[in-house]
């Protein structure tokens, strides 16, 4: 394997003063802010679901997920591609699309959150990486409420069995 292939193409995204990344193969698509159909029974983060194309996807408050501050500004959402499905996650603005080499990926020993993989120095400052797999899929487990399409194109948040 060559040091071209370790490199991760990522997503910068800006929530507040700080900045985040989130892999491109994650990353499907950035979409403009919408204000999604809130559901009954959904978790805190979950904003609620929008229709993308035919698709209802979820859209999340990922900082609210991390247990952050809710995100204020809301302009941007990046459609990301998870295990089960498509779920946006809410941000201030997407700043760049930049390589990442693994090597430049530090992890403090302070960062124990199992969805924060390190942080990079980059010319903009420090880049919070994020695997927005493990942000998104264990906060689902957490709650316990997932999405559920009905086959005559209405979605439910439903309580899984435990």
């Amino acid at each position: 394997m060559s040091h071209s292939e370790n490199i991760m193409q990522a997503v910068v995204f800006r929530v507040a003063s700080e900045l985040y990344a989130v892999s491109t193969h994650a990353a499907r698509e950035v979409i403009p802010f919408e204000a999604p159909r809130r559901l009954p029974g959904a978790a805190e983060h979950v904003l609620g679901v929008l229709n993308i194309r035919g698709e209802i996807i979820p859209v999340a408050d990922v900082m609210l997920a991390l247990g952050l501050p809710p995100v204020a500004n809301r302009r941007q959402i990046i459609v990301c591609d998870i295990d089960d499905g498509s779920m946006g996650i809410v941000v201030e603005s997407v700043e760049s699309i930049t390589n990442i080499s693994p090597g430049d990926i530090t992890q403090p020993e302070a960062l124990s959150h199992p969805a924060l993989s390190g942080v990079v120095t980059s010319d903009a400052g420090l880049i919070v990486v994020m695997d927005v797999y493990q942000a998104l899929r264990a906060e689902h487990h957490h709650s316990r409420v997932r999405l559920v399409q009905e086959t005559d194109g209405t979605a439910q948040m439903r309580e899984e069995a435990a």
